[in-house]
């Protein structure tokens, strides 16, 4: 008699793809970072920005990511301990954790060493990001950005209470703007076009908050004082502190529409693996 024989089919499980890159190797290193699941955040993360060609398009990179003050201060970009390669330098104490780094509006923020006068020009653009994981309306707080005169400013603000309604509030070189939006969470990003006219435009979480006001004129060029995180850097003074948490920002030059686009998609994957976005 013949005996049947059966065999039972082969279940193939689909698996993440594993993400290589010694660009996010050398800062995992340099920020201690043990966690595997963190690591393969920052490997992909890496990937993905170079991928959609941004990576040399951005000159500091501040992932949040590690939980401490040694991983934090560090710029994706450049991980060395060195203000040249813009990593922070806290100042207060702020709290450090898997969510990012939480100030406390009052004493606390970082210097990012990045001056924009030395580092960008009025011809090439500029932008600048800030990943609010908070929602709140407070008066006249800055989440991050350099000033030196009304024409000779770059910050931004999610959500600035000394506004009826609050709305964010923005500039570029100058271009002084509020837009509306009644949630201060999400991947705000500033940015300054090349060429003329270049006014500030302001993009939240991909999409752009306020066109109308972009073709305004009014500036005098990139601010000489160095960009501040958590609070304003008015000329060395400091102003408006902000209580808002901070998961991911980044500077450098001017990001088209389309690239501030993918910027976000990149940073939304990232956050989500991290389980923080929002």
């Amino acid at each position: 008699m013949m005996r049947r024989i059966y065999f039972a089919a082969a279940v193939l499980v689909p698996t993440e793809p594993v993400y290589n890159d010694a660009d996010a190797a050398a800062f995992l290193s340099a920020a201690g970072i043990g966690n595997a699941a963190q690591q393969q955040a920052v490997h992909r993360l890496a990937v993905e920005l170079k991928e959609a060609g941004l990576w040399a398009k951005l000159h500091a990179v501040y992932p949040f990511v590690g939980g401490t003050a040694q991983a934090h201060k560090l710029n994706l970009k450049n991980p060395a301990d060195t203000d040249a390669a813009f990593r922070l330098t806290f100042v207060g104490a702020p709290v450090h954790s898997a969510g990012g780094v939480q100030w406390d509006g009052a004493t606390q923020y970082a210097d990012t060493h990045y001056v924009p006068s030395v580092q960008l020009s009025g011809s090439s653009g500029a932008a600048l990001g800030y990943y609010s994981t908070t929602n709140s309306v407070a008066g006249d707080v800055y989440e991050m950005g350099a000033y030196v005169s009304a024409s000779n400013a770059f910050f931004v603000c999610v959500n600035n209470g000394a506004f009826s309604p609050a709305r964010p509030f923005y500039a570029a070189f100058g271009n002084q703007q509020g837009a509306n939006s009644s949630d201060s969470r999400g991947n705000y990003v500033v940015r300054r076009a090349a060429g003329s006219p270049a006014g500030a435009r302001l993009f939240r979480n991909g999409g752009e908050q306020n066109p109308a006001a972009a073709t305004q004129t009014d500036s005098t060029g990139p601010p000489a004082c160095s960009v501040t995180l958590g609070v304003l850097n008015v000329n060395g003074g400091l102003y408006g502190y902000s209580n808002r948490a901070c998961a991911f920002a980044h500077l450098g030059p001017e990001l088209s529409d389309a690239e501030i686009a993918a910027l976000h998609a990149c940073t939304q994957t990232f956050q989500t693996t991290l389980n923080r976005a929002v």
